[in-house]
């Protein structure tokens, strides 16, 4: 099944999990659009220069983040600090800390990083000679396909915390004593994304790695 096909079907079935499903890639879409048209702007080599700077900053926060979750999150779960019951949340709510909340704490610290390194890009431009005015029509249509590449990269990594939430979901849902409204939650409004090409590719070549070293990271280890 192609990835068009899988999606088109989708969109034929008309439920609430399959519009999050296309909700998730046309954010994806929009990311990719919008860089695009940075870059567009930035031509070629400037592009490429703020896409390393954006990659950079992601393995910033990759090793910067367990720091955090050594320092300040205890071993224990959600639910032991958010005394919040309802049987549906209980994939997240029986989770650790670090497994729920060091992902969104890694996306806030590759946003920052990302924001800083702005700075380290235009010194780099500037000293390598990657002006505005060398470029062309044909330097500024590959711009674009970095920015594609560039805002890609960044919605991926901005839904990394929800993609581990629905981890967590269709772990639960998998087992052999998954409650019935948790298997029902799971199969209305996430199964679809967890399926998808957009979900299953980057957790597969990398987001289920960081996704481990997140959940080890606390006070105990």
């Amino acid at each position: 099944m192609t990835i068009v096909k899988y999606y088109t079907d989708l969109f034929a079935t008309g439920s609430v999990g399959a519009y999050i499903a296309i909700g998730a890639v046309l954010v994806v879409a929009l990311f990719a659009f919008l860089q695009a048209l940075i870059d567009f702007g930035r031509g070629t080599s400037r592009s490429l220069m703020r896409l390393i700077t954006v990659a950079g900053a992601a393995v910033l926060a990759f090793f910067a983040t367990p720091i955090v979750g050594r320092t300040f999150f205890a071993d224990q779960t959600v639910a032991s600090v958010l005394p919040f019951r309802l049987e549906q949340l209980d994939p997240i709510m029986n989770a650790s800390l670090s497994e729920v909340l060091l992902p969104f704490v890694f996306v806030a610290l590759f946003l920052a990083f990302s924001a800083v390194l702005v700075i380290v890009h235009k010194l780099l431009c500037g000293i390598l000679g990657f002006s505005y005015k060398r470029n062309n029509v044909l330097t500024r249509l590959f711009g674009m396909v970095v920015g594609v590449l560039h805002g890609a990269l960044t919605a991926v990594i901005v839904l990394f915390p929800l993609f581990v939430c629905m981890g967590l979901y269709a772990d639960a849902a998998a087992a052999p004593d998954a409650k019935a409204s948790v298997v029902a939650f799971y199969e209305d409004y996430i199964e679809p994304t967890v399926e998808s090409p957009l979900y299953e590719y980057p957790m597969q070549y990398g987001g289920n790695y960081v996704q481990d070293e997140l959940a080890k990271a606390n006070k105990s280890n």
